[in-house]
């Protein structure tokens, strides 16, 4: 069976981020066993509608992210492997545009890739489940992965990091789905993590995925 990363603005199924290019947002599917990819707009009525796009990309992409910077929408593609990056500009019309950024053999490992905007400016936070090395990125006005503004290790086994906004604070949720735990940090004005502001044992189930949403 083939196995999809899909994409969509407010849901998210396995990794992505929000995609808003049109008054209703694009579906983007990404296939994570061979080189496939469809882009299809929703309907008003919530319903799959006409589809944008379909054709072949490369294969191996373990994280996607859709980020908007300004009027313009990028899309983020890593490859944990191979350490590989991709930034391409996402078009008026759903589909997929120039590119933007390559980075042919970068940092491996990475397990978990979000990008999250706070104070006017778009952070990339990358993070290694295993060795618990942490990155956070300022990326730049057009669209590229500019200076790193933090780095360090964060506790092993986070298996789920989500960023959301409540009353103007910026939060970042990490969830173990192993051990059962979570924990919440507020993020700083100048994109770095800080203070815990909640945590709890015998948290959610074996394989949880957490995902934060405005209904």
């Amino acid at each position: 069976m083939k196995a999809w990363r899909v994409l969509l603005c407010g849901l998210l199924f396995l990794a992505g981020a929000a995609l808003v290019v049109h008054a209703t947002p694009p579906l983007l599917l990404l296939s994570t066993t061979d080189d496939s990819m469809s882009i299809y707009q929703m309907n008003a009525d919530g319903k799959l509608g006409r589809g944008i796009r379909e054709t072949t990309w490369s294969t191996g992409w373990t994280s996607a992210e859709f980020y908007t910077i300004g009027a313009q929408t990028y899309l983020f593609l890593y490859k944990s492997e191979a350490g590989q990056i991709h930034i391409d500009k996402v078009n008026t019309d759903g589909t997929i545009g120039d590119r933007v950024m390559t980075l042919k053999a970068w940092y491996t490992g990475f397990t978990t890739v979000r990008l999250f905007t706070i104070g006017g400016n778009t952070y990339l936070f990358m993070l290694n489940a295993d060795d618990r090395t942490m990155y956070t990125f300022r990326m730049d006005p057009d669209g590229t992965m500019g200076d790193w503004v933090a780095w360090g290790t964060l506790s092993a086994g986070w298996t789920e990091a989500e960023f959301f906004t409540v009353a103007g604070a910026t939060y970042l949720l990490l969830l173990d789905s192993t051990g059962y735990y979570m924990e919440i940090r507020k993020v700083n004005a100048n994109g770095t993590i800080g203070h815990t502001v909640c945590e709890a044992l015998n948290f959610g189930t074996k394989g949880t995925i957490a995902r934060i949403f405005d209904p």
